[in-house]
């Protein structure tokens, strides 16, 4: 099918920095007249934002790659992100792909595509441009795959050139700022759905990039590259563009979040932006993303506990809860460092929602270690756990490490960590039964049957009455009579609205989520 006009469809797999970026490239092709449609719909552009976090990352972002033009042989594709960044050889190889950008140039994107589009279709009624096929597109012209020529000046790549494993990196690097919006894991490797316009509830605002931990597994330094930060006035003009379109909550969002401003030499400094956005947006909820657990500071603690629009929930990565494991894989702390900083949140906090991920099968863990490591993360009674098996990366530290785990028992490991997940997950919910929590309404799951998201990032579902409103006028935010967030003309808005519910310790009508009732003050 011969699609022309200018339609674009975007996969995000990955994390929510990843779907952010993605949202941030769709904003700027909307204004440049794009017009977003469904990955498995017929467009002239198609873009995959691949992850290259785990193996099945890879694979996975193969797949999407491979079968992206499905519905419209004659289009463009776009290959960007992580896995782009880390492995363009191995892209070069896919047939059909007309750009690979690495995370540091993605940014030029929207630009490629708008003059690409003009060269191939931009006359009306006028078939493909002389020799725009052999420039503009590889696969199937006799060019090799991954060729991407003469693209113009202004679309902000060099001409003739694929860009790839981080080819700008001498350059100041760029940073995708805009909002991520929708749906989605806190953290892990999952793909997420084709990414959505500003049009819901919670929010994510990217603010920080780049990591130099260098975790003796993980990949990501090596294709985020240095500490980068968004300024504070973009930060808050991002923040006043998401409450204009809706937004109740927003997550700020890093690569690593807590090394926010620390390329200045300064290291308080997101805990300064987070204080500015808590007082200049009383109707607004924050809620921060991943954190390294040394770097949840007295001064970040202080925010949660004493201001009310900050919710009071931490993800908290241990990895492994046994000391040898931790050294091996260069976390920068130990179990007992862990302990006492789950000690001093629960001191100030007592009903902080505390969220972790556990690898399994690390190498050289012992059947013995991995005991250990269950019972200490059992005993720090999370509230969830994003449980994953260790994945060799080429070039890491850890990759290259003796005592490899079988993956039969990296899986059983795996296993027995979700039923701690799941009982983790249920004693949690449990807990507030009778007690009560503001809850974002974020989905209608049935007619008048809402979830969303609570304070402690507990997901509730509950009931909504014709007549029922969001209790004070000021919790509504955006949402226009009529308009899909606010239902039939002439009722007030419910989408992005924050309602008093009592939480009955119940299973919700979500999967997942847990049942609450409207309990007005």
């Amino acid at each position: 099918m011969m699609v022309r006009d200018k339609t674009v469809a975007v996969y995000t797999l990955g994390c929510k920095v990843n779907q952010q970026e993605s949202q941030a490239i769709l904003d700027e092709m909307r204004r440049r007249g794009w017009r977003s449609v469904g990955f498995d719909q017929p467009a002239a552009l198609y873009i995959v934002n691949t992850c290259t976090v785990t193996q099945a990352a890879d694979q996975k972002s193969r797949k999407m790659i491979r079968g992206a033009k499905k519905n419209n042989r004659q289009a463009l594709l776009a290959v960007i992100g992580c896995y782009a960044e880390s492995d363009g050889a191995a892209l070069r190889e896919i047939e059909g792909i007309d750009l690979i950008l690495g995370n540091r140039e993605k940014e030029g994107l929207p630009a490629w595509a708008d003059e690409v589009w003009r060269r191939r279709w931009g006359q009306p009624g006028a078939e493909e441009a002389p020799g725009a096929g052999a420039e503009l597109r590889a696969g199937g012209t006799g060019e090799a795959p991954g060729a991407v020529a003469e693209l113009g000046a202004g679309a902000g790549i060099a001409p003739g050139a694929v860009v790839e494993l981080g080819a700008g990196a001498g350059d100041t690097p760029g940073f995708v700022a805009a909002p991520w919006v929708g749906a989605g894991a806190e953290s892990g490797a999952g793909a997420a759905p084709t990414v959505k316009g500003l049009d819901r509830a919670r929010a994510g605002l990217k603010i920080q990039d780049g990591c130099r931990q260098f975790c003796s597994y993980c990949v990501i330094p090596y294709v985020r590259g240095e500490w980068r930060s968004l300024d504070e006035a973009a930060a808050v003009a991002q923040t006043e563009r998401l409450a204009a379109a809706g937004c109740r909550e927003i997550v700020l969002l890093g690569i690593h979040l807590g090394a926010y401003g620390w390329e200045t030499g300064r290291r308080d400094q997101l805990a300064g932006l987070l204080r500015l956005l808590l007082e200049s947006y009383p109707g607004l909820r924050f809620r921060l993303g991943s954190l390294e657990p040394m770097e949840a500071s007295p001064a970040l603690i202080g925010l949660l506990r004493d201001y009310p629009n900050a919710c009071k929930h931490l993800h908290l990565p241990l990895q492994s809860g046994q000391d040898r494991v931790l050294k091996a894989m260069n976390r920068p702390y130990g179990t007992a460092d862990y302990r006492a900083k789950v000690a001093e949140i629960r001191r100030e906090i007592p009903s902080i929602a505390l969220t972790t991920d556990i690898m399994a099968g690390f190498p050289g863990e012992t059947a013995a270690e991995f005991e250990a490591g269950l019972a200490f993360i059992a005993g720090m009674a999370f509230s969830r756990l994003h449980v994953f098996a260790y994945s060799r990366r080429p070039g890491t530290a850890a990759a290259a490490l003796p005592g490899q785990v079988p993956r039969a028992i990296k899986e059983e490991r795996c296993r027995e960590l979700a039923k701690l997940d799941a009982d983790s997950r249920r004693r949690y919910g449990q807990s507030w039964a009778g007690r009560r929590q503001w809850a974002l309404a974020e989905e209608e799951i049935a007619p008048g049957v809402w979830s969303g998201h609570c304070d402690n990032y507990l997901e509730a579902t509950f009931a909504i009455g014709a007549a029922q409103t969001a209790g004070p006028a000021d919790q509504v935010v955006g949402g226009a009579a009529g308009d899909e967030a606010g239902g039939q003309a002439g009722r007030p808005a419910v989408r992005g609205s924050l309602f008093p519910i009592l939480l009955t310790g119940e299973p919700g009508a979500k999967a997942g989520s847990w049942a609450g009732i409207l309990a007005p003050e």
